[in-house]
């Protein structure tokens, strides 16, 4: 009996052995609240002040599954607030049967203005900000654990059901790699999903070149990045009469006064033309 015993409790052992090397090993790791996920994905992107995005948008047709509308368009970004959006080239029409210019007034129809809130998370932010911001998103904060994605061990930020809105930060390098959200001051509450692919490292940080826009878990909109200009100069006159980020943090008392700055400009020029160009300086 004694030798049955021993018998017994080593294939026990062996048992319990094969059973926690075949577990993986995320089953075992510490799951980081929600501030220190969202602090250290806010590391990628801290330098990132401005940007000058020129990529190719591929609208898609939902009347026709084969077909979509590729054009050129150039994003300025700015933070804390400010984004402008200007087509530059196109569109054309492309399916199966034709492909050829496309009436410029057909480009609009049924194409919303799309929501822009989501670059606000690939730019400089404190976690403070941050995490307000995916607050009015919609994102339960509360609610964080593992998930796989694509193949690989990601964090989610929100409830685990597949219609809630939620955060999917990658484990190794802390990069957003896809958000669903309810559009801020939407009176529907309309749920969008943006996915976010092929990432690249820049000086100032990382960006995605490929970004997937989804409405009613179609994809609507894709964007595939040309050319990417970081913290480069923008005056904020230059969005004057265009969109705010509809999620801006900031209070409306430090909110940069655009006409006032204008008037400085404007100031400037004439001091320079009285006492010669370059004796006076914009502070």
């Amino acid at each position: 009996m004694p030798g049955l015993k021993k018998e017994i409790k080593r294939y026990v052992m062996m048992f319990l052995s094969a059973f926690i090397c075949l577990m993986p090993v995320d089953a075992f790791s510490y799951i980081m609240p929600a501030e220190q996920v969202v602090d250290l994905m806010a590391a990628n992107f801290y330098r990132i002040k401005t940007l000058i995005i020129t990529q190719s948008t591929h609208l898609a047709d939902l009347e026709n599954e084969e077909a979509e509308t590729v054009f050129e368009e150039r994003i300025w970004l700015k933070l804390p607030w400010f984004y402008r959006v200007d087509r530059i080239k196109g569109p054309v029409n492309r399916n199966a049967e034709t492909e050829g210019p496309c009436p410029v007034g057909n480009i609009g129809a049924g194409r919303r203005n799309v929501d822009m809130t989501y670059r606000r998370l690939l730019m400089a932010g404190d976690k403070k900000g941050i995490l307000k911001i995916l607050t009015e998103m919609g994102i339960n904060l509360n609610k964080v654990g593992f998930v796989r994605y694509n193949g690989f061990i990601a964090y989610r930020l929100g409830d685990s059901d597949d219609t809630s809105p939620e955060l999917i930060v990658g484990k190794k390098r802390f990069l957003p790699l896809f958000i669903r959200y309810r559009l801020p001051g939407d009176r529907e509450q309309e749920m969008v999903s943006v996915r976010f692919e092929n990432y690249r490292k820049l000086k100032k940080g990382w960006y995605p070149f490929k970004i997937e826009f989804y409405c009613m878990d179609e994809v609507k909109e894709r964007y595939l990045i040309i050319n990417l200009k970081v913290n480069e100069e923008i005056k904020s006159s230059f969005f004057e009469g265009r969109t705010y980020f509809p999620c801006a943090v900031e209070s409306k008392k430090n909110k940069p006064d655009i006409t006032n700055e204008r008037r400085l400009g404007e100031v400037i020029r004439l001091l320079e033309e009285k006492y010669g160009k370059g004796t006076i300086k914009n502070p």
